[in-house]
């Protein structure tokens, strides 16, 4: 996978390039792959490529907060909630008209990207 920029590792080499630090994940699931998760997060493609070296098949995550982007996460939870009702009336009311990337969840909810307001992560 290194040999070439596709799948995770090219999403995360991708990601880094627009400024947004990156951290790997357990293979096909959310929980870091490294110590200290967010916290280990890069935007250094030698050490994104020495992760994914080291776990080619890991899941690819963004550490979210300035400067990376912010995040709305939309899901369905049947009886617990179903956020693409809150989805529907911020379009509607054009709340998010300032979204830069749209990505699909394995779940069936969405993960709506924004450039950021500046809010520091890592607490």
């Amino acid at each position: 996978m290194i040999g070439e920029e596709g799948g995770m590792f090219g999403s995360a080499l991708a990601y880094a390039g627009r400024g947004w630090p990156v951290f790997p994940c357990q293979p096909g699931a959310k929980e870091p792959a490294t110590r200290h998760g967010f916290r280990d997060s890069s935007t250094d493609p030698d050490r994104i490529r020495s992760w994914w070296r080291r776990m080619p098949d890991a899941n690819v995550a963004i550490a979210t907060g300035s400067p990376g982007p912010d995040v709305l996460d939309v899901d369905q939870h049947g009886q617990a909630g179903n956020g693409f009702t809150a989805y529907r009336q911020l379009a509607q009311t054009r709340l998010l008209d300032g979204t830069t990337t749209i990505v699909a969840t394995p779940n069936g909810g969405l993960h709506l990207y924004f450039s950021g307001t500046g809010q520091p992560w890592g607490g």
